[in-house]
């Protein structure tokens, strides 16, 4: 590597620390904001309810965040989750899923697995057949969505497993919930995979140019359909959370988690065109957006108020995004 390589990435690390530091920022005036605005913003019941919400909807972020970076997209994530939710509410509704650690955990992993499949429809169309990223997972997008319903009919099953509901259900010290510390341990692993690994690397190098990449022998597609593989298993994860926590599967679960997804990893320093992002932007990004989602509950705020701001939150990403692209090209 030579001199001016070990500037840009020094120049690089440096702008991602920079951006971690004024998400931090971000957080705290939120806090302080709703803090002042309602005096009941700043209990220990919030504070639960924020760790729910993050160990819930946390889990999807990684898989779009891996997606994004080796500069693909997927919009299906919500109905993924949604499909999954379904499968899982079929699977728990059997007896033989319902008695005994073993049988739960068999339970667990079916649809762990199926989350993983549906992962890899999207990287056979995406990286195989090479159709377009956005096009492809508009359309799994609407068949997911579309195979949840037909399968349940639009009924809602409720899952009686006593194993799969404490996992969702548990927490430490009546506050944080078990969920968000397995969240956690994700977002560590995805931490020390991005930054010290030499596979996590070839995902940056993928996204950032992948024609270069693959001169250097690194195998772009293998790494791009591996990002689907694992974003369909953190949808099948997310699935298992969220019937665990309400106590039943339904085909609507899902829907929209892709838009708090895209603004989550572009707020927290992936790069829209690939290439970058880091665990530690992503965590504090996703921890601001439940912040300002609980604030506006507590501020009793309306529910199109809430998707309006959303809407601006991802314009406004957006444009900080095309701003990092046009400094990196300066920094050449």
């Amino acid at each position: 590597m030579n001199n001016k390589d070990n500037l840009n990435k020094w120049l690089i690390n440096k702008n991602l620390f920079k951006n971690e530091v004024i998400l931090v920022g971000i957080l705290l005036l939120l806090i302080v904001f709703f803090s002042l605005l309602n005096k009941n913003f700043y209990t220990l019941n919030n504070l639960k309810t924020i760790s729910i919400n993050m160990g819930r909807g946390g889990f999807i972020v990684i898989g779009m965040c891996l997606i994004l970076i080796t500069g693909n997209i997927d919009l299906s994530v919500g109905s993924m989750v949604g499909l999954a939710s379904t499968v899982a509410a079929l699977v728990f509704t059997r007896p033989f899923f319902s008695e005994g650690i073993v049988n739960s955990l068999i339970g667990i992993l079916i649809v762990i697995i199926a989350g993983g499949i549906l992962g890899s429809f999207n990287g056979v169309f995406v990286v195989n057949l090479g159709i377009n990223t956005i096009i492809t997972t508009l359309a799994t997008m609407a068949i997911f969505r579309g195979l949840s319903y037909a399968f349940l009919g639009g009924k809602v099953l409720y899952i009686k497993s006593p194993l799969f509901l404490t996992i969702a259900r548990s927490n430490l010290g009546g506050v944080i919930s078990f969920p968000f510390i397995i969240l956690i341990i994700f977002f560590f692993i995805l931490f020390l995979f991005l930054t010290y690994t030499k596979f996590g690397n070839n995902f940056k190098a993928t996204g950032a140019d992948e024609k270069i990449a693959y001169t250097f022998g690194i195998k772009v597609k293998k790494i791009k359909f591996i990002a689907f593989v694992v974003s369909g298993i953190m949808a099948g994860i997310t699935s298992i959370i969220i019937c665990g926590q309400i106590g039943a599967g339904a085909p609507e679960y899902g829907i929209g988690m892709e838009l708090d997804a895209i603004i989550i990893t572009v707020l927290g320093g992936v790069r829209l065109r690939g290439g970058r992002g880091n665990a530690s932007g992503l965590f504090i990004a996703l921890t601001i957006l439940e912040v300002f989602t609980i604030g506006f509950v507590i501020l009793g705020l309306s529910l199109y108020l809430r998707y309006i701001a959303r809407g601006l939150i991802l314009i406004i990403v957006l444009i900080i995004d095309v701003i990092r692209d046009r400094r990196q090209l300066q920094l050449g």
